[in-house]
């Protein structure tokens, strides 16, 4: 791992890239014990397995749109859902990255 990639697993916040399509590509340690999950649980799952119902249509209807057209959104309410069930509460913001290792 480079220290860039150790620098952001090791955040003190929860950090999640996501595809266009969107599968999850990456979350982070923060992110990963919030929500009670393993890596490679989270990790190539749509992101909708993560969200609860509510969460997943504001997201389709507002969130993703808004990142394709404007390229960010910031400071959306959003809620997770943790392996036990539970919800999470964040305020997401978002900027859309090329990714230019396909």
């Amino acid at each position: 791992m480079t220290a860039a990639a150790a620098a952001i697993d090791t955040a003190p916040c929860g950090l999640l890239g996501f595809a266009d399509d969107g599968r999850v590509l990456a979350a982070n340690g923060a992110l990963l014990q919030m929500l009670g999950r393993a890596r490679d649980e989270v990790q190539g799952q749509p992101i909708r397995a993560l969200l609860t119902p509510a969460s997943h249509l504001f997201y389709q209807t507002y969130f993703f749109p808004t990142l394709r057209l404007q390229g960010s959104v910031d400071e959306a309410y959003l809620t997770l859902q943790g392996a036990d069930g539970d919800e999470v509460p964040v305020l997401g913001s978002s900027q859309k990255t090329e990714n230019k290792a396909r």
